[in-house]
């Protein structure tokens, strides 16, 4: 997955974090690839910022612990405003504050050391998704306030707006750290994956963009079930879910919880397809 530098130019961001050594590092590096940084020692300073600029920033990064008010305290005061993405960082393993994250809503939860790479595409990611998510909500809203006025085949694109909608709140909450996304084109060519797809699976970028689907599938699997899913969802234009082996680099099976969703281009035929893998065990 390439990064958009021009993508990154347009988010304002707000950065929590304590450690002075992390907080210098990281905030020179988000201060030359994003539009604006909004930087806080603690999460009292953090809460009072958001207040300030929250009609500016696009996306929340917090450590959990730190001084006055931790990362996980701010963010639930910041969420009772209004829906933003959250990152939190930590440098310990602590079931508790993930399961708080979970609780919260949190749409990453990242073990220290950062990596910087895949921080800034968590970051872009989440960013144009809740921008996009906000852009249909924005236009379903404005098709319902006109639909009194509208004869009833208009009605019908507003029910159609409304499923669109339901559909990619769905696909949202499959987009965590838990599952790794891959895009395919209409024949299952690999087009794009997500960060997550690199530590399950354990290939590069250049392995793996432009193979078939059908390579990292369990051997023991038929090489046509894959494809009769895929046209299966083509007939129902919608998403459907199923169980599905597949295997890492080293040959390592995975089993996954599986749910693909055929996109489809302006002239009404199928373009692409997603697939949002959940992993059930190794």
């Amino acid at each position: 997955m390439e990064i958009n530098l021009e993508q990154l130019k347009t988010i304002t961001l707000l950065y929590a974090e304590d450690d002075e050594k992390i907080r210098n590092s990281m905030s020179e590096l988000f201060t030359k690839m994003f539009n604006k940084v909004y930087i806080a020692t603690n999460g009292e300073d953090g809460l009072a910022l958001f207040l300030k600029y929250k009609d500016q920033i696009d996306i929340v990064i917090s450590d959990i612990t730190m001084p006055v008010k931790n990362g996980l305290k701010m963010i639930e005061d910041i969420l009772k405003i209004k829906y933003i993405p959250t990152i939190l960082t930590t440098a310990h393993t602590n079931t508790q504050y993930l399961l708080d994250s979970i609780n919260l809503g949190i749409d990453k939860y990242i073990i220290k050391p950062l990596k910087t790479k895949e921080l800034i595409m968590d970051i872009e990611r989440l960013v144009v998704f809740n921008r996009k998510e906000k852009n249909i909500k924005k236009a379903t809203e404005n098709l319902v306030t006109k639909s009194y006025k509208l004869n009833e085949k208009q009605k019908d694109l507003t029910i159609q707006m409304q499923n669109i909608s339901k559909e990619l709140q769905y696909c949202k909450s499959l987009v965590d750290s838990y599952v790794c996304i891959i895009k395919t084109n209409k024949q299952g060519f690999i087009l794009d994956i997500s960060s997550k797809f690199f530590q399950l699976y354990g290939y590069s970028n250049d392995e793996i963009i432009g193979k078939k689907i059908t390579t990292i599938q369990d051997e023991d699997v038929n090489t046509n079930e894959i494809q009769k899913y895929m046209l299966e969802a083509l007939h129902h234009k919608k998403a459907i879910s199923f169980v599905y082996n597949f295997k890492t680099k080293c040959k390592k099976k995975l089993k996954f919880n599986v749910v693909v969703v055929p996109q489809f281009a302006d002239d009404g035929y199928v373009d692409k397809y997603i697939f949002y893998q959940d992993l059930i065990c190794i």
